[in-house]
């Protein structure tokens, strides 16, 4: 997956999700620090925090599509 790929998502995804999920980005090329206790080894990397904000879930669905995004995200609210 491209960056501008990401980038398009998380921003389509933050006007769906708005007041319900927060979505953010980190450059991990300039703040390496902010995914090391992540074990972040790849880019893009896609995590989501929920209540225990130790324990990120990884995204790794193969298909990085809008709607599965999204879907994953609202799945992820219930637990």
């Amino acid at each position: 997956w491209a960056l501008q790929e990401i980038s398009t998502l998380n921003e389509q995804a933050a006007a769906i999700l708005q007041g319900i999920v927060n979505l953010g980005a980190v450059d991990m090329t300039t703040d390496q620090g902010a995914g090391a206790k992540y074990n972040v080894q790849g880019y893009p990397t896609i995590k989501l925090f929920g209540k225990d904000k130790s324990k990120p879930i990884d995204y790794t669905s193969g298909d990085r599509t809008f709607d599965k995004f999204v879907d994953f995200c609202m799945s992820h609210l219930k637990k």
